[in-house]
């Protein structure tokens, strides 16, 4: 039980360290001062070695995406694919798929991205999460047509603009 209590008091601390990392990383504009803090934030959640928090790691990861700290952001969305596969938390797969996706997006390896962002796009659906899932129809519209595939990438961008339509999404 004692050592119940150090672990849960363990996970706290770093996480309270964590969120100060993080909101000093989103008032600041110094770029390399942002990359250290969400680097420190990364070693964190990995020393912490817990798999409680996929919306934690999803938040590093989404700084490590704007740093541009690629080999971190992958190493973390692989991490965060096998935490939501385990935990079967299908928020988290999606999540993991578009940040995948978007890896691959970036170095213009297209198969793969469409890969990623077409498991991305089922699990967003599947939980009825129409901002991400219009979102990520978007991301598949333009791999579509940059692969010159102009008849599937009208109509995936089709249904992206109807479902921003039909739900209100934030995307209009």
């Amino acid at each position: 039980r004692e050592n119940n209590s150090l672990n849960t008091n363990n996970y706290e601390k770093i996480n309270r360290q964590i969120s100060v990392k993080l909101a000093e990383f989103d008032k600041t504009t110094n770029i390399d001062y942002k990359k250290k803090l969400v680097k420190d934030s990364y070693v964190l959640i990995k020393k912490q070695n817990s798999s409680k928090d996929t919306k934690r790691l999803y938040e590093i990861l989404t700084r490590l995406f704007q740093v541009s700290d690629w080999n971190s952001y992958l190493e973390a969305s692989r991490e965060l694919l096998n935490i939501s596969k385990s935990k079967k938390d299908t928020l988290g797969l999606a999540n993991a798929y578009r940040s995948i996706g978007n890896y691959y997006f970036k170095d213009k390896v297209l198969d793969s991205s469409f890969y990623y962002y077409t498991k991305a796009e089922k699990n967003y659906f599947l939980i009825k999460s129409y901002d991400d899932y219009t979102n990520i129809l978007f991301k598949k519209g333009i791999v579509q047509f940059e692969i010159n595939d102009f008849v599937s990438s009208e109509y995936t961008f089709s249904r992206a603009y109807y479902f921003t339509n039909k739900f209100n999404s934030s995307l209009k």
